[in-house]
């Protein structure tokens, strides 16, 4: 049964080099959670929870205001999620949710990378096994 399992790999994390816009490596690297893992649910349920507040609040609003204010809470929840999935990086500067939430809003190739990569099962036993 055992052999199934995936949240223990998914709760490690796995390290990934960070890649420049036009694609050179960079001298940073980022360790990310697997969607399997408990940071990820909880992120998850929690955004989802606000995200239904958000539509009643939405509810009091007409037209293009109205579909402004759901796109940016949105994308708001969507990068607080893709934060949640960093476990820690190398950046000098400290991996505190806020400053996830930063990097991942003013870097979305690498919300893209992170939304990926953490969702590939597979990669979380390779990449552990290599370590």
């Amino acid at each position: 049964m055992k052999e199934f399992f995936t949240k223990d790999a998914a709760n490690e994390g796995v390290r990934i080099p960070l890649y420049l816009p036009l694609g050179d490596k960079s001298e940073h690297a980022i360790t990310i959670y697997g969607v399997d893992s408990d940071e990820f649910y909880h992120a998850l349920q929690s955004e989802k929870r606000k995200l239904s507040l958000i539509e009643m609040e939405a509810n009091l609003l007409k037209g293009r205001e109205r579909l402004d204010f759901i796109n940016d809470k949105q994308r708001e929840s969507e990068s607080i999620v893709l934060a949640n999935l960093i476990k820690d990086w190398t950046f000098e500067m400290e991996c505190t949710i806020e400053n996830k939430i930063y990097f991942v809003k003013n870097a979305p190739q690498i919300g893209e990378q992170i939304n990926k990569i953490s969702g590939d099962r597979k990669l979380f036993f390779a990449l552990g096994q290599e370590s």
